[in-house]
């Protein structure tokens, strides 16, 4: 039987078929409840809300907000959740790293890397937008393109909302649900599987990078959204603490909802156009103090491993 026993004592492979089944099971249920329910909960029918992409209206919001959010729970968080207790039954929350006890300067280094290794991620993104697909493909580069912008087009929209319930709703729905619900399966759940698959840390860091990337359906952000996912899986590798790649996630995308509702019409000390073109020499310096920062928490690692080797 699949329960008899922990899953740490299944085969990793069984695992990630359990963990895959999971989330197209609750993730399926979610976002049925979610279709079921939105026209009693924000008063807008599904079929009318359907046009928000050809006629975008902030009236649409909040049937949005709802869909997004059950969907990101069914998805992420349950099947996260579930596997965690049926991994080990005695300690739920040790596999994915919730049970640590972490310093502030863990957690400071971690918002440190993000700010700091920004220049070299829009460099990424700028080198992704010039990369074109074989034209053998250009029906799934069609297909891609279009999904990225329909996503784009949703979030411009959830940007709409005005007033600080706005802002509050947006931060949970944009930032801090993504933030935990994906780092607790793909890091939490995927990135343990995938170690024990391949039996190297780097390998199984990558791999679910990668899995994260294309999981978003956005090939012109592929490249760096993959980078951005495997720093979040060495911050959780080398720290041990689930909460530091959740606080960098939640920083990363809390900072864009913030800019937009900090708009005040003056220009910004630092501009996106400057970001994607910045030169070589602040790339360098983003790249060195992001390593620095990075062999920190590598070097804390190895003195924990030590010291429990004693």
């Amino acid at each position: 039987m699949l329960f008899d026993k922990p899953l740490r004592e299944h085969h990793p492979a069984l695992q990630f078929l359990l963990i895959f089944s999971l989330c197209l099971a609750s993730g399926g249920l979610f976002a049925l409840i979610a279709l079921k329910t939105a026209a009693a909960v924000t008063g807008i029918s599904g079929t009318i809300a359907a046009d928000w992409l050809t006629h975008p209206d902030p009236a649409y919001i909040p049937y949005i907000w709802w869909i997004q959010s059950l969907s990101a729970l069914g998805l992420f968080v349950v099947p996260g959740i579930l596997w965690a207790y049926y991994y080990d039954y005695d300690t739920p929350w040790e596999p994915i790293g919730l049970h640590h006890r972490t310093g502030w300067k863990k957690y400071f280094s971690a918002v440190l890397i993000l700010i700091t290794v920004t220049p070299l991620v829009y460099v990424v993104y700028q080198l992704n937008q010039e990369m074109k697909l074989p034209e053998a493909w250009s029906a799934l580069e069609a297909t891609l393109q279009k999904a990225e912008n329909e996503s784009q087009q949703t979030i411009e929209l959830l940007l709409t909302a005005a007033g600080w319930q706005g802002l509050l709703i947006n931060l949970f729905v944009i930032a801090i649900l993504p933030a935990v619900g994906e780092e607790l399966l793909f890091r939490g759940v995927l990135q343990n599987i995938m170690r024990r698959f391949f039996r190297s840390p780097h390998a199984a860091i990558w791999f679910t990078a990668f899995l994260f990337s294309a999981l978003h359906m956005q090939w012109y952000g592929f490249l760096p959204r993959m980078m951005l996912g495997a720093l979040f899986g060495y911050l959780y590798f080398w720290s041990g603490n689930l909460l530091l790649p959740i606080l960098a996630h939640l920083v990363n995308n809390g900072a864009a909802v913030f800019m937009e509702y900090a708009d005040t019409g003056k220009q910004p000390l630092v501009t996106e156009d400057q970001l994607l073109h910045s030169p070589w020499w602040l790339v360098v310096i983003s790249l060195l103090i992001t390593g620095i920062l990075m062999r920190y928490l590598y070097l804390h690692r190895i003195s924990l491993t030590k010291q429990a080797d004693i």
